[in-house]
């Protein structure tokens, strides 16, 4: 029986709502197609893992949500709650509640999250309560744990640069411990955008 479970966080992609950092360099229409790229590169790397139970999770209903899970085979949910926060504590949550026992969730924009990568982050959840793939500007593109942790999603100032450090501070309150996976990067910005492109 699998008990390892992946969420893969995705936005659903909405004209001049997606990856706006992006629209100055390559417009409206091109930022969203970035951002699709996105998605489906990292759909292409991490969602057939063996043995781990793997989801899709996102923003809303829409056509390109559908075609990304049937494409790849993925059961599709959508994200509810407030914020950010409470969205992934809501899906890990569910994960839990079906029976999985070590689960992780990834963003998309994060280039460097390959299989190896979320494997690691499974193997260490057998001796970490949360494990994190901290990224270089100050958040994370990985999160995961063997139970419900809500304390590590709420009062964080998400998009800042102090989302990490505030939720290994939650991790220190709680009396948890953490483990840190490699540093990752995320493509945020025009320059990010065309790192991406070079590598």
């Amino acid at each position: 029986m699998i008990n390892q479970g992946l969420i893969i966080f995705a936005k659903s992609p909405e004209l001049g709502r997606t990856k706006t950092r992006l629209i100055a360099a390559l417009g409206e229409q091109g930022a969203m197609d970035a951002h699709c790229e996105l998605v489906v590169a990292t759909l292409h790397r991490i969602s057939h893992i063996a043995n781990v139970a793997t989801q899709l999770w996102v923003t809303q209903d829409s056509r390109p949500a559908r075609e990304w899970a049937s494409e790849f085979g993925l059961p599709l949910s959508i994200q509810w709650g407030i914020d950010l926060g409470e969205r992934m504590q809501n899906a890990i949550a569910d994960s839990l509640a079906g029976g999985l026992r070590r689960i992780v969730l990834v963003g998309t924009d994060c280039p460097s999250i390959d299989d190896v990568y979320v494997q690691q982050a499974l193997t260490e959840l057998g001796r970490s309560d949360v494990v994190i793939g901290p990224a270089v500007d100050g958040g994370y593109g990985l999160i995961g744990m063997n139970e419900r942790q809500p304390a590590l999603f709420a009062d964080v100032e998400w998009g800042s640069d102090r989302v990490l450090q505030q939720t290994l501070d939650a991790c220190e309150q709680a009396g948890l411990t953490s483990t840190l996976l490699p540093e990752i990067w995320d493509v945020d910005r025009p320059a990010d955008w065309q790192r991406y492109l070079a590598e």
